[in-house]
């Protein structure tokens, strides 16, 4: 049970992706036989979310648990194939031993062909100009994230490298898994094998920059984080490694020597840890200032609104010719002051709008208030209260509010 147990919870989760497909295959057969549309609708949803990217992200997320599991068992169980069929039978007697042989198998034979397929599909749609395409990053978006956007025209030589990067990168797991698992009996040709691929990779990603340039100014980030830097810093980060590993083989025959490069060894990692650290505080930095800036533009826009909305009312009210004055609410269309009128004068427009009362009707509805002396029976003047005393409206030198 090698292989069931080196893959710990990924085993779990495997087992659960592989039963959601299954559940999508046979939901595709019913739907086929019994066209209903609550088993067109779950095949459609399902097919969406866990057809191609989900399992591609899990297989690249958990591609080194799977790929050495599996190398591992291949190698402690099956002698690396180095066995008789009789001893394959003997190994292969329960179920259990099944399980795990069978699985050990199908998690090889994924982790091997997984590089190729993915740079396949690339390669497909690349022909065909696709690689923007919704039908593409709905089914194969995972394998092309975080790669940079590659014009037409800058597509020349090595640059070419950053559209297959993510399953160059693959193949490289793949490879230093190997020299784990089959090289463990040779320290030092390990480390010499790993040091090329990691010199190798650390040319490829200073001259292809793969990576995209995360710049967030524009939506109110701070920090540029160019991706390639801190990519070319570890992989110089591992090279430097691999370099003073070497001297804990048996190159160098004195402990205490050993010790000091020990020493050295931790600081080396402790270094690249720190710097990855220093990038994830720029990156949450940036994510902040975003967020604040949004929230300030968010409560902006409410003021915005809030201010065109108390205009309108405000001009509409001057369009109305309703006003507040003395202390009294005007806004509205009738006020009943009863036989007491307060210390203010009321004023109409000149020229009322046609949705407000005519000039007879005010002088109708204002003298009415008035007492019945002879001469504030014509109802050709609006007369209005001035420190008691009463003044025609031709006297006045501004039009005048009423209250109906």
């Amino acid at each position: 049970m090698f292989a069931i147990s080196n893959l710990g919870s990924t085993f779990i989760f495997l087992f659960a992706l592989v039963g959601i497909l299954a559940l999508v295959i046979l939901l595709k057969i019913l739907s086929f036989l019994l066209p209903f549309k609550l088993l067109e609708f779950l095949d459609r949803k399902l097919s969406q979310n866990f057809i191609w990217n989900v399992p591609i992200r899990f297989l690249i997320q958990q591609y080194q648990s799977i790929f050495i599991s599996s190398l591992i068992a291949i190698n402690l169980t099956l002698n690396s194939f180095q066995l008789s069929q009789e001893d394959f039978l003997s190994l292969t007697q329960t179920f259990a031993q099944q399980l795990d042989v069978f699985t050990s198998l199908i998690l090889l034979l994924i982790g091997t062909i997984m590089p190729l397929v993915m740079a396949v599909i690339i390669r497909q749609f690349r022909k065909v100009r696709k690689l923007k395409s919704p039908l593409f990053i709905a089914k194969y978006g995972t394998i092309m994230e975080g790669i940079k956007n590659v014009k037409k025209g800058e597509i020349t030589g090595m640059q070419s490298i950053a559209l297959y990067w993510n399953a160059i990168m693959i193949a490289r797991w793949g490879m230093s898994i190997a020299i784990f698992v089959y090289l463990k009996d040779q320290a030092s040709l390990q480390v010499i094998c790993l040091l090329m691929i990691s010199l190798l990779f650390t040319s490829l990603v200073a001259y292809a920059k793969p990576f995209n340039i995360d710049d967030t100014r524009a939506q109110g980030g701070f920090f540029v984080i160019n991706e390639n830097y801190f990519k070319l810093l570890n992989e110089i980060f591992v090279s430097y490694y691999l370099i003073v590993l070497m001297m804990l083989t048996d190159i160098t025959p004195d402990i205490e020597f050993r010790a000091t490069f020990g020493m050295i060894e931790l600081g080396i990692v402790v270094t690249c840890v720190l710097t990855n650290v220093f990038k994830s505080i720029l990156a949450i930095t940036n994510q902040y200032l975003i967020r604040k800036r949004k929230q300030m533009m968010i409560e902006s826009l409410k003021q915005a609104i809030l201010s065109q909305q108390l205009r309108k009312n405000e001009e509409l009210l001057n369009q109305t010719g309703w006003r507040q004055d003395g202390g009294i609410d005007l806004s509205l269309p009738y006020y009943n002051f009863g036989d007491n009128l307060p210390n203010t004068f009321i004023r109409i427009k000149a020229k009322p709008e046609p949705a407000q009362f005519t000039m007879k009707e005010t002088a109708t509805n204002l003298t009415r208030f008035e007492d019945d002396q002879p001469e504030h029976q014509d109802q050709s003047q609006v007369l209005r209260r001035v420190n008691h005393q009463l003044k025609p409206f031709n006297q006045q030198n501004r039009p005048m509010f009423f209250n109906q």
